[in-house]
Parts: structure tokens; C-alpha cells; sequence
């Protein structure tokens, strides 16, 4: 038996179309809080060696001794120091609270003893009431990598390449704990020796500082520069200057001294300075993220796009962002879309949140077609910011500089040379 098909004019198969399309990226994006990108709370590779009476009480210990190194190391990555001070930790029975599951990924077993390998993952939300309840601000936003550009000064000579540079020996061979602000260092091939030689080490050009970017998929670059202080023929301290790179330009941002007396470990002098070095880093990134999670916002935008493909990749990168919470569809049209975006923070700090996903957000414009504003809608107004993805960005808008958002979202701060003072697989034995 053969049926006849009835023939369906194309505009009403489009309009089909669109509304399943629309009723599909709605419900999607009513779901972004949940969606987005929650790494900052995982915590790898956590290591507990416990013997005990039997290999039942070491496996139940090692979990208890895992999940509280684990929340340790969580809170010295998104509290800075002066938080830090009036932290409580909690008992253990909390913190197993705060765990929202945890794998493990390498362990060993014996009758008495137990060594294993942990990954946890933790309730961001429950971490947000815990550290708001003590009245302490907290960054939950990662930047992308800073690349480091280890310099040692040694009487007149500036050295990068050179195979007598201790200080670029130190951070190649650094294990740095996980930070918001992860660092990667040149690789020294032929490209990089030509873009960054010895000779030019504060005058990089914008064309060559953007290649190098590029090339290392980096936020920004560093300048690390070590001064070796000499004293009977001994390095006794090191003076570290950390220089941002704008615009070819280099910007002091710290600077640190280690004294080789003040090292209580086995620790070289230039090994201690990688790690203060490090944490400088981390801390003014913290410093310029940190938000309370009561501090909660709202901005309209409008998206324009060419084809549903960018609307759907650009949906997908914004609910990566780490510091939006919630993103509403007021409304969708064939080639642009009207959102609200609910964020935690500035909109300093939403800004830089969205320049790690190399996305941009415009200056607020007058728009009184706003259609909340225009259904005079209680507190609404007529102010409308353009997002798109950099890839995506229109042509009469040039896409934000390289280092804009990056981690130099906003000027660099001069500060005054610092002081002494710095801050499953199981096996048995």
C-alpha cells in the first residue's frame, strides 16, 4: 500500500525548525549554573601512606587523612593569605560533607598497610556558603597559563639561553601545586631563540609578543629577572623583579629577595625564589578575582551571530565561564539573541572571566528597545552590552588585545620593592 505525501510549504518546515532549535537551546541554557566550569574544585593527585592494625582501619584511615589534604590544598588555592588568617578548619566529618565524590587512582595494599592516590571533587556551592559564613572572599576562577621567561642578570650580562642559567634550571624542574594561575615555560627551539633572545628581553614588539601568545596559547609573559648578589664568591641573595608585558612594554608587578640564611631546608636559594616567585603570581591574581558569594549581579547583552552553529558554540563557552551563574534567553531571532547574565562579582571580574574563555563583552550602550526596559519593567534599564567570541567578532569591532583580559585585564599595579619580609589499579607489596 503506498501513501500519498502531502506536500508542506517550506516556511512553515522552517518555522518548525526554529521553534524545536529554540525550545532546545532554552531549556539548555535555563541549565547553565550546573554546566559550567566547576575545576577550580578538583583536586589531584593526593597521595596517604597509613599502616594500622588491619588493611580495612589503613584504607578508612587513608580516606579521612586524603579528603583533609585535599581541602587543604583547596583552600590555598582560592583564598589569599590575608583570608587565610581567619579560616577555621572544620572537623572531618564536615569536610566529608563538602566531598562530592572522589576516585582513586592508584593504590597498593598490604595486611597492615595502605597507599593510594586520590582525586576529589568538591561541592562548590556548599565551599560558597561555608567561606561566606565566615565572612571570607574567594576566587573561583582560573586564568589561562602565564608563560615564564626566566632571565638571570649576572654583573652586566642578561642571560635567557645561556646553559649556565641555574634560574631557568629551577623552573623547568619546579613541582608547582596546582594554582588559578597555571605557568608554562619556552621550550627553546629555534623560534623561540630568534623571538626571545638575551638582547632583547625588555624589547619585545606587540607583532612578536602576540606570536609568541599564539604560540603557547598564553594570557600574558612574564619576564622573571634575577639579580645574583654575590659575597666571597658565594650567590647570598637573589632579587627576583616579576614584569608583566604589555604591549611590548614590561611592567614591574613585584619583586622579591630571598637570603640564603633565611632558607631553613635543602633548598637552593634560586629553587625557594621559583616558589615565591610562584605564589606572587597566585596571590595577585587572587587578590583581583576574590568575591563574596552573596555578591550577586545581572547585565543584559545581545549576541549576534551568523548561522545557529555560532549561537550554539557561543552558549556552550559562556556556560564554561566560571564566574557566570545563570544564563536566561529573553530573545531569539535568526541572527542575534538578547541574554541575561546572572554573575557573581564585578563586572570587572566578569570581564576577566571572560577573557580566559576569549570571549568579549562591550562598553554598555543606551538601548530603549530593551524589551524589559520597554515593558517598564521594575529596575530595568536601557543599558545593552554586545558579547561574542573573539573568532566571531564583527567585523567593524577589532578583537580585545591579547593581554587586555588576560591576566592583565586591568593596568598593572606598580609596587614598592618588598622588604626582607616575603610573603584502580590495586596491587599488593
Amino acid at each position: 500500500m503506498f501513501y500519498k505525501i502531502t506536500h508542506i510549504p517550506y516556511r512553515y518546515v522552517a518555522l518548525l525548525m526554529f521553534l524545536w532549535i529554540f525550545a532546545i537551546i532554552t531549556i539548555t541554557a535555563s541549565h547553565s549554573a550546573r554546566a559550567s566550569d566547576d575545576s577550580v574544585f578538583v583536586i589531584k593527585d593526593i597521595e596517604v601512606d597509613v599502616k594500622s592494625g588491619s588493611a580495612v582501619q589503613s584504607r578508612k584511615t587513608a580516606l579521612t587523612q586524603a579528603q583533609r589534604l585535599a581541602f587543604e590544598r583547596l583552600i590555598d588555592r582560592v583564598l589569599s593569605d590575608d583570608q587565610k588568617e581567619n579560616f577555621i578548619f572544620p572537623e572531618d566529618k564536615i569536610i566529608g560533607g563538602f566531598v562530592n565524590d572522589f576516585e582513586i587512582t592508584r593504590e597498593r595494599v598490604s595486611s597492615v598497610r595502605y597507599v593510594g592516590t586520590y582525586t576529589f571533587r568538591f561541592k562548590k556551592d556548599l565551599i560558597g556558603i561555608y567561606l561566606n559564613s565566615l565572612e571570607l572572599a574567594y576566587s573561583d576562577v582560573s586564568s589561562k597559563p602565564l608563560l615564564i621567561l626566566p632571565y638571570l642578570q649576572k654583573n652586566t650580562q642578561t642571560v635567557l639561553w645561556n646553559s649556565d642559567n641555574p634560574w631557568m634550571e629551577s623552573w623547568n624542574q619546579a613541582r608547582l601545586e596546582d594554582g588559578l594561575v597555571p605557568v608554562i615555560l619556552p621550550l627553546g627551539d629555534i623560534q623561540d631563540m630568534s623571538d626571545l633572545s638575551d638582547k632583547n628581553a625588555f624589547r619585545l614588539s606587540p607583532e612578536i609578543q602576540t606570536a609568541v601568545l599564539d604560540r603557547y596559547q598564553a594570557s600574558g609573559i612574564i619576564i622573571a629577572l634575577a639579580v645574583q648578589n654575590d659575597m666571597d664568591g658565594m650567590t647570598d641573595t637573589l632579587s627576583v623583579m616579576l614584569y608583566q608585558i604589555v604591549d611590548g612594554t614590561p611592567t614591574l608587578i613585584e619583586r622579591i629577595i630571598v637570603h640564603q640564611e633565611d632558607i631553613q631546608d635543602t633548598a637552593s636559594l634560586y629553587d625557594n625564589a621559583v616558589k615565591k616567585s610562584y605564589k606572587a603570581l597566585q596571590d595577585d591574581w587572587k587578590k583581583r578575582t576574590s568575591v563574596s558569594s552573596v555578591q550577586s549581579n545581572e547585565l543584559d547583552a545581545e549576541v549576534m551571530f551568523t548561522s545557529m552553529g555560532e549561537w550554539i558554540e557561543t552558549q556552550k563557552t559562556l556556560r564554561s565561564v566560571q564566574a557566570i551563574e545563570n544564563i536566561k534567553v529573553q530573545s531569539l531571532s535568526h541572527n542575534n539573541a538578547n541574554v541575561r547574565l546572572k554573575f557573581t562579582g564585578s563586572e570587572s571580574r566578569l570581564r576577566l572571566a571572560l577573557r580566559q574563555k576569549d570571549i568579549t563583552l562591550s562598553e554598555p550602550k543606551l538601548r530603549f528597545s530593551n524589551p524589559d526596559y520597554t515593558n517598564q519593567a521594575m529596575g530595568t534599564s536601557p543599558l545593552v552590552y554586545e558579547l561574542y567570541l573573539d573568532k566571531y567578532a564583527p567585523k567593524a569591532a577589532a578583537p580585545a588585545d591579547q593581554n587586555a583580559g588576560g591576566y592583565a585585564d586591568t593596568p598593572p599595579v606598580n609596587y614598592a620593592p618588598a622588604t626582607d619580609k616575603t610573603h584502580n589499579n590495586s596491587q599488593s607489596f
